[in-house]
């Protein structure tokens, strides 16, 4: 399955395509995860959608998983390689539905990342441990925080992430149809905690490659 968030001023573009096995381990390729910021340089859409078409098939996936926002663009791009635009379940409901999915699989130990480069893997695990849940009387929110970054191209950009990596795997898991929908019951465990609230709680977080992460509860 196949995942991209598409950020064209502010926020990056991320590509992330997840292979799904038969023992229902999911991994990441090695050039699984494909990235554009605009810190780095000017991009358009056209060009970007392009690319990230090309390596999601030529990783065999069947199209990819994205939200609305540049949807002609990438569903033109897409239509050029043979792959379908899937589109996201939208609304608040469906957003947390979709991470807890994710959560359901790393939390399962179900989520390989050890082929990616170290560097892309830890930066995508660095913006898995940034998600946040929320919980109020008024159900259950999940936040993106934002993490500015130095634009080389503009030195007066305001750059950001917006965790669009853990967005985009999110995306890939849902598309790889693996746990879509499974969201654990109000009173289970927490899905994930930080190392150190892990050791004082006496629970264990998932781990990928021996780092805890995952959505974090405040």
């Amino acid at each position: 399955g196949a995942g991209s968030d598409l950020g064209f001023r502010q926020d990056g573009c991320v590509l992330v395509v997840v292979r799904r096995y038969d023992n229902s381990v999911l991994s990441v390729p090695s050039i699984g995860m494909q990235s554009a910021h605009p810190s780095e340089a000017r991009l358009l859409p056209s060009v970007v959608c392009g690319e990230f078409a090309i390596v999601a098939r030529g990783l065999r996936a069947a199209g990819i998983a994205a939200d609305g926002v540049y949807a002609e663009s990438y569903r033109e791009a897409l239509n050029k390689v043979g792959l379908a635009l899937l589109d996201m379940p939208v609304g608040p409901t469906a957003k947390v539905a979709l991470w807890m999915a994710l959560a359901q699989v790393i939390g399962d130990d179900r989520l390989a990342l050890g082929d990616l480069p170290e560097d892309k893997r830890e930066d995508l695990i660095d913006q898995l441990s940034r998600v946040v849940e929320k919980r109020s009387a008024n159900g259950v929110t999940i936040e993106l925080p934002r993490r500015a970054i130095k634009s080389e191209a503009d030195a007066s950009a305001a750059a950001t992430d917006h965790c669009d990596g853990a967005v985009s795997l999110r995306n890939a898991v849902w598309a790889s149809g693996a746990g879509a929908g499974l969201a654990r019951e109000s009173d289970a465990r927490p899905i994930s905690t930080e190392a150190h609230s892990a050791q004082r709680n006496g629970r264990e977080a998932p781990t990928v490659a021996g780092v805890s992460f995952g959505m974090r509860q405040d």
